[in-house]
């Protein structure tokens, strides 16, 4: 990717697969000082390890290191609630509720918020909502 295409707040993945291989990164700050090569380089990326390796971790690279490591943006997944989930591992949903994917402890979880509500690949997930159309109309 182009160093310019980098952006706080986004994920992106490292275009490997498998679950050895495969990487993701949200970037959290830019310009972050950084003495990476031992010269004070000042266009660190600072990024929280979402998946792979040291997920949970944060660290610093270069922009342009970080650019050459990421082979694309991670899309938003989103889910609509169609049938209560009243209790779920730290929160639960109601209907309409709009949920979010992340990696939590290592799954891909459904959120609301920041809290955990059901694995996507549950029978609460499959019982209880519906993926969110991407489509543009």
């Amino acid at each position: 990717m182009s160093p310019n295409e980098i952006e706080v707040g986004k994920t992106y993945h490292n275009g490997k697969s498998g679950a050895r291989s495969y990487s993701e990164r949200k970037v959290l700050e830019m310009n972050v000082r950084t003495n990476w090569d031992g010269g004070g380089i000042t266009d660190g990326v600072q990024y929280l390890q979402i998946a792979g390796r040291y997920a949970g971790t944060e660290s610093v690279l270069p922009l342009h290191s970080f650019a050459r490591w990421a082979r694309g943006e991670v899309p938003k997944e989103e889910y609509r609630v169609i049938k209560d989930i009243p209790e779920g591992w730290e929160t639960g949903a109601q209907v309409g509720d709009i949920l979010t994917v992340a990696h939590w402890h290592g799954d891909k979880t459904l959120m609301k918020g920041d809290k955990a509500v059901c694995d996507i690949d549950s029978e609460c997930a499959r019982e209880h909502c519906e993926p969110v159309s991407q489509e543009k109309g």
